[in-house]
């Protein structure tokens, strides 16, 4: 009966593991595309300017 327990809590970290992880990874997926897009769609308008 033990030995159930234990096996079915490793599963559980197990996917808990993995779907954090697959979050982390989407999160930072969707976040590179956003940028690349806004780089792409904006860099001939952003102009930089020295101070006087």
């Amino acid at each position: 009966m033990m030995m159930i327990f234990v096996v079915a809590s490793g599963y559980l970290f197990a996917v808990y593991i993995f779907l954090a992880l697959a979050k982390r990874t989407i999160k930072k997926t969707a976040m590179a595309e956003v940028s690349s897009q806004f780089e792409e769609e904006y860099s001939s308008e952003m102009l930089v300017t020295p101070r006087s």
